[in-house]
């Protein structure tokens, strides 16, 4: 709801103010960089996915709650999509963000085709080393059967789709769950060795964040590039420096996903001008 209640807000700003707003719409984020540079960083994940992680590594059964929904094999279903699906859509709608129609744009983002949790239990089996049993357990107050999206507006507008199935992007989960701790352990490293750090964790891997850039038209010695970003976890926020004019709001961001929210998420940073998500 207090998403919903953004998007009004932002329409109404663009409507009477010279900005453009573009929210992205996403829903159940999986997987990690493909080169294991970054990935989640909770050790525990509330998602389906990350429950079936945890019930690998304790081998005990995972916990399907709700089997009698009205979905292909009766338990809920969900639109995962790979975060690095989710980056490429963000750098898709950052170059064609000026040919975007009307003040306001919201594009759904997913797989277009939902996936039951049965059939993600399914996927996760024939990636992971040692399956994991199922125990069907009933429905817990509040849940729903689930959504997924269609995805043919963001194939028009920006020319995406996704290029990650459900078994990458849970492979490419176990691999940064295998490697994660260590990784975040370099946190005070000096960047250059936790760049070498990075590539040896990550050489054993097989094949396989989210920023926001406030865009303005003006640039003046010493200000920030249209094309630059602040990174998640930087905690920066936009200041009269790096847009010209203060802006009309700001947000500080976090990684999607950081505390396995299962709604819907869009970012929104506004400049006197125009907004953009990126990757």
């Amino acid at each position: 709801m207090p998403k919903a209640v953004c998007e009004a807000m932002f329409a109404d700003i663009a409507a009477a103010e010279p900005i453009r707003v573009l929210s992205l719409r996403y829903f159940n984020p999986i997987g990690a960089d493909p080169k294991m540079r970054t990935g989640l960083q909770l050790a525990r994940p509330t998602h389906a996915l990350g429950k079936m992680i945890q019930a690998h590594e304790e081998g005990v059964p995972f916990v399907v709650t709700g089997t009698d929904y009205p979905t292909r094999d009766g338990s809920s279903i969900r639109d995962y999509i790979h975060v690095w699906d989710l980056a490429a859509a963000h750098v898709a709608a950052l170059d064609r963000f000026e040919a975007l129609p009307g003040p306001t744009t919201a594009i759904n983002l997913g797989t277009g085709r939902g996936t039951p949790v049965r059939e993600l239990l399914d996927a996760f089996n024939h990636v992971a080393q040692s399956p994991v049993e199922a125990l069907d357990a009933g429905r817990r107050p509040g849940d729903v059967a689930g959504a997924y999206t269609r995805i043919d507006r963001a194939r028009h507008l920006l020319g995406w789709q996704p290029q990650y199935d459900i078994t990458k992007g849970i492979r490419h989960l176990l691999q940064w769950a295998a490697i994660r701790d260590q990784i975040l352990s370099l946190d005070a490293a000096s960047p250059n060795h936790r760049i070498r750090s990075y590539r040896q964790l990550s050489a054993p891997a097989g094949p396989g964040t989210g920023t926001a850039a406030v865009r303005s038209p003006r640039t003046r010695p010493g200000h920030i590039p249209l094309n630059r970003a602040a990174p998640f976890g930087s905690g920066r926020k936009t200041t009269r420096n790096e847009t010209g004019r203060s802006p009309l709001c700001t947000h500080r961001l976090k990684q999607p996903g950081h505390r396995g929210n299962k709604h819907a998420r869009t970012f929104y940073v506004a400049s006197p001008k125009s907004v953009a998500p990126i990757k």
